[in-house]
């Protein structure tokens, strides 16, 4: 039966979602917050038993702390890092002093971990800067915000800043998409079962035109570009195309469901027009079947072709000659067509009419030859 159009997943919609990772932008974003160079070993003087234990850590130790840093090459995770080893401390003493810029209102100190032991050990900037490969800019920019405001730094470059203003376009959009009634599929795959079909005569610009229309607020209103995007993003839609050679037991119990008035004849058809579908299926399941002394052919007879086929206007008001095709199909372990299983008989009016004893023949002519 006919449903209303639904919103699918993004990986199910008529157009796939985006990978921003393969960006060029995206690219160059982790190529500036991944390691440029290897660490390097302290060269300050500290011993471990001085005030910073800069010579207790080991070259392991200075290879697991470089690792850790770059583990998640981006500012978020890399500005949490730092919050984790260093110590905001506020000045208590501040002395200001002539020709000289503003003393600082806080204290980092900063600490480094060993491997053997889960305590942080006192190390100095110099020696904390080599092993991370950074500035110390970095260092006072995380500091000075989480002192001040008591939060890690927010990266404001880039973004989303649309989706939260355009929420309400959103939501319009979808609503008058999800409006229309999809057509009811007929031979349909399982495989394209979230495919759905609209009627023949609409388009992408007709329903764009119809919800300007009908939008009475005027910053409701939407170009035909955003209209598409959402169309293509969050539905899995297509447009039908007229109808032909369809099943006239499918079409008749279809009419009959939309003219009955009554509940109860309704149901008792639409249970009808179920059980012939499920027949349908049990059919094309029984092709499937494979077994060592069965076999299986499918044949049918295609559409009637004109001789000669040519453009000349004469030629086609002319009497022309038709020519019949009778085309059987072997079913193959492997599901494959070529020449050993698939056999054709072609035909011209003048010679045969296209009877049943014309198509009996075919066939019984090809299970002689299997």
């Amino acid at each position: 039966m006919e449903e209303n159009v639904r919103e699918v997943k993004p990986e199910q919609a008529r157009k796939g979602p985006r990978n921003p990772a393969n960006w060029k932008r995206a690219k160059e974003k982790v190529m500036r917050y991944s390691a440029k160079s290897l660490p390097s070993a302290p060269r300050c003087g500290h011993t471990a038993d001085s005030k910073y234990k800069c010579g207790a850590l080991s070259k392991e130790d200075i290879r697991k702390l470089h690792e850790e840093f770059y583990r998640h090459p981006n500012k978020k995770d890399q500005d949490s890092f730092l919050l984790k080893h260093c110590k905001v401390v506020k000045t208590k003493r501040r002395l200001p002093r002539v020709g000289v810029r503003k003393p600082t209102e806080f204290i980092t100190k900063l600490y480094a971990r060993k491997i053997t032991s889960p305590k942080l050990i006192p190390v100095c900037q110099k020696t904390f800067l080599n092993i991370l490969k950074i500035t110390v800019h970095s260092i006072r920019r995380v500091s000075k915000v989480f002192a001040t405001m008591g939060t890690v730094v927010q990266e404001k470059r880039g973004g989303d800043h649309r989706s939260a203003k355009n929420a309400q376009r959103l939501a319009a959009v979808k609503k008058i998409i999800e409006s229309f009634q999809c057509l009811e599929s007929h031979y349909c795959r399982s495989s394209t079962i979230i495919r759905k079909y609209l009627h023949a005569e609409l388009n992408i610009k007709k329903m764009w035109r119809m919800y300007n229309t009908q939008c009475d607020a005027e910053d409701l209103k939407v170009r035909q570009c955003y209209f598409r995007r959402i169309f293509n993003k969050c539905y899995n839609l297509g447009f039908g195309t007229p109808r032909t050679d369809t099943c006239s037991k499918c079409t008749e119990l279809l009419e009959k469901i939309k003219k009955s008035q009554h509940a109860q004849d309704k149901t008792r058809l639409m249970a009808e027009k179920r059980v012939h579908m499920l027949k349908a299926k049990y059919f094309y399941r029984l092709l499937k079947e494979k077994a060592d002394n069965m076999l299986t052919i499918s044949f049918d007879c295609q559409k009637n072709q004109v001789l000669p086929k040519i453009p000349d206007q004469m030629a086609y008001y002319s009497r022309q000659l038709y020519i019949y095709n009778f085309g059987t199909v072997l079913l193959a372990p492997d599901n494959t067509l070529n020449s050993t299983n698939v056999v054709l008989y072609t035909w011209t009016e003048d010679e045969h009419r296209k009877g049943a004893n014309e198509m009996a023949s075919a066939v019984f002519h090809r299970f002689s030859k299997c």
